[in-house]
């Protein structure tokens, strides 16, 4: 009579079984939660990077072109004659702050030295829109007259400076400081805060226009507002103006 061997079989119970799982999910969860955090802390660097890349490079931008308004280069070179940038007599004043959302300058971009300004000499910054919180900052690269407030409004020729996928202009402030003002050449204790178009106390004295314009403007990530910057810059104009 034979008997068949029996052969016992081991393995895991459904509870081991259920024990295992869990510890696995707590250890993938802690794995995608740190995976989470370093993709959201790269993504902060990143946004916090370009944003301020942006702010720095616009801002270098307005201040490096307005502080240029009225540049003639014959006057630079030293050759006699009037500015036509200087608004006397017959020129056109180089700096126009239509708004504090928008400003008109011109100066000679080809240093050409012509006696006349052209219309590629004329441009100018704006926001757009200016209500809301996602404005662009724009630009004009020419125009047709520095004292028509119409080029501002005129949406023709304007050209964004700012990409809206990734950041929002949301204020833009450009005004005279308490330092631009025009001095008597007949008096020396004589002067008086500038008032655009010009000075009016003097008469038919000679005075000298003196600029100093502040500019401020801030901007946040489009996708996350969290993320905002704020740059302010005084700007001496280079180029004072003379009226006689």
């Amino acid at each position: 009579m034979e008997f068949g061997k029996q052969c016992r079989q081991s393995g895991y119970t459904l509870i081991e079984l259920m024990v295992g799982l869990l510890v696995g999910l707590i250890v993938l969860s802690g794995v995608i939660y740190i995976f989470l955090t370093a993709l959201r802390s790269s993504t902060d660097v990143l946004n916090s990077t370009r944003l301020n890349q942006e702010v720095a490079t616009l801002s270098d931008l307005m201040t490096g072109e307005l502080r240029r308004a009225g540049y003639w280069n014959a006057q630079a070179s030293g050759a006699a004659g009037t500015s036509p940038y200087s608004g006397d007599p017959a020129g056109e004043m180089a700096l126009n702050i239509v708004s504090s959302t928008c400003v008109l300058y011109s100066y000679d971009k080809q240093s050409a030295g012509l006696s006349t300004v052209a219309d590629t000499d004329r441009s100018g910054f704006r926001l757009y829109p200016t209500s809301g919180d996602n404005g662009e900052l724009q630009y004009k690269a020419s125009a047709a007259s520095i004292s028509d407030s119409s080029q501002c409004t005129n949406d023709a020729g304007w050209v964004s400076l700012t990409d809206s996928s990734f950041m929002y202009v949301t204020s833009l402030a450009i005004t005279d400081t308490s330092e631009s003002r025009c001095y008597s050449l007949t008096s020396s204790a004589a002067s008086e805060a500038f008032m655009s178009p010009g000075c009016t106390s003097f008469g038919a004295d000679p005075y000298v226009t003196v600029r100093v314009v502040s500019v401020a403007f801030s901007a946040e990530v489009s996708r996350d507002d969290s993320w905002q910057n704020r740059v302010s810059e005084t700007v001496k104009i280079r180029n004072n103006t003379l009226t006689d």
